[in-house]
């Protein structure tokens, strides 16, 4: 069956807003031609630059239309999804089954999002830092931040830099993150409070002493304002 119509979208308003009446008129006209008998009028005014995109929009629409008829017409081949007559019946799902089916998958997804090894696994030798990590992920997960591939390599590398060599640190600053539901690492609060190393004072340079000597020589040449006459 011909499609007897062609879909007009709202967007077609923005795209004619520089055209006048005449104009939307003839391209009205020409869209409903071309629609209906698949030949493009001649168009000489300035609708001329905007019906080959909406008459590229009526082919996509008439393509999908006909995709569609297509599928319904194989399906009514097939006797419309129905099992005939003499056909034996399919053996029926136990609620319970499906139940179980259903915690299968999730425990699925669970293993497919998992970063690092499960809590089996940890048991079979995996690294204490593993583990920190893995429960670092989870959080960044029920915060619907999870991590990337990317952000899981800065990690890291960010955690390198903090501890560099040194697993326990690592495992640490993972926790303080964990505990105060921070989405990165960062030092641990104790290095942050602790006080900082004062650098020792820098004994005088040739350079200053005689930077200085100039100095107080000029002062001492200049004249005083109270002795000026």
């Amino acid at each position: 069956m011909a499609l007897e119509s062609f879909n007009a979208y709202h967007s077609y308003l923005d795209t004619m807003e520089a055209l006048n009446d005449a104009e939307c008129g003839r391209l009205f006209r020409a869209l409903l031609e071309y629609s209906a008998t698949g030949a493009a009028p001649e168009l000489r005014g300035n609708e001329r630059f905007v019906f080959p995109g909406m008459r590229s929009q009526i082919d996509r629409d008439i393509e999908k239309y006909n995709a569609k008829c297509a599928r319904n017409r194989e399906n009514g081949e097939k006797g419309g999804g129905h099992s005939p007559p003499n056909a034996p019946e399919r053996p029926r799902t136990h609620p319970k089954d499906k139940d179980k089916d259903k915690d299968k998958d999730k425990d699925k997804d669970k293993d497919k999002d998992r970063c690092f090894p499960s809590d089996e696994e940890k048991h079979k030798g995996a690294s204490a830092l593993d583990a920190a990590l893995n429960d670092f992920a989870e959080m960044r997960k029920k915060m619907r931040k999870p991590l990337t591939d990317r952000a899981l390599a800065l990690t890291l590398s960010e955690l390198e830099k903090l501890a560099p060599g040194d697993d326990e640190k690592k495992i640490a600053i993972l926790n303080q993150s964990i505990q105060r539901g921070w989405q990165g690492v960062f030092p641990l609060k104790d290095e942050l409070e602790a006080p900082k190393k004062t650098a020792p004072a820098r004994m005088p340079h040739k350079d200053d002493s005689e930077r200085l000597q100039r100095i107080l020589a000029n002062l001492e040449n200049k004249p005083n304002e109270e002795e000026r006459p």
